[in-house]
């Protein structure tokens, strides 16, 4: 069985998307596997450039994802990047992580301790010295945005970034493909859910 357009919508609204184009939905609609059409909806290109760069931020600059409502109206602003960049850094989350709760300008000088405790946080090492240089001169928002994009963090966070797509997708559509594993009195198990979550 094919998602429904139901389904397909769901999925598209839980990640603060518009609904797909006839000719998306159609061939949404035409993927018989479930674990396949997830895949499909995850890869495609508004996932990839609008919902990915945003989970992006999140891992890379606080260790952990954004809810499902975040990171809706996170999409559904349709800031282009630079501007997200400054909603992220102007927010009081990254005041908190980054500057002792007092709020950031992101159009202020970023200053090197702040890059520092960027790459800390998010790679688990302070920048190389050169590194280090190429920051200087940019604004909070700029040095942000440059460091989430980098290649460095893309690729220390597709697979936690490409897991929780995955899992929004299927939690919007009512499907679970991946077994979880649950502890019990200190033992694991899998737990294999079936197709359909009613």
């Amino acid at each position: 069985m094919s998602f429904t357009q139901t389904q397909i919508d769901n999925a598209f609204s839980a990640l603060g998307l518009v609904s797909p184009s006839a000719a998306e939905l159609s061939a949404l609609e035409g993927v018989s596997d479930y674990d396949q059409a997830v895949q499909t909806i995850v890869a495609l290109p508004e996932i990839q450039t609008e919902v990915a760069p945003i989970v992006q931020m999140f891992e890379a600059a606080l260790g952990h994802a954004p809810d499902q409502a975040t990171l809706a109206s996170m999409v559904s602003s349709q800031l282009a990047e630079p501007q997200l960049a400054a909603a992220f850094v102007s927010s009081q989350t990254f005041a908190n992580t980054y500057n002792g709760g007092l709020p950031l300008d992101p159009n202020s000088l970023i200053a090197p301790d702040m890059v520092e405790a960027l790459f800390i946080r998010g790679l688990g090492h302070p920048p190389t010295v050169s590194t280090l240089n190429g920051f200087t001169g940019m604004s909070i928002a700029q040095a942000f945005l440059a460091f989430v994009t980098s290649d460095a963090v893309s690729n220390t966070f597709a697979s936690q970034v490409g897991t929780y797509t995955t899992e929004q997708v299927e939690l919007a559509v009512g499907v679970l493909s991946q077994p979880d594993t649950v502890q019990i009195v200190g033992q694991s198990a899998p737990l294999t859910h079936a197709a359909h979550i009613t």
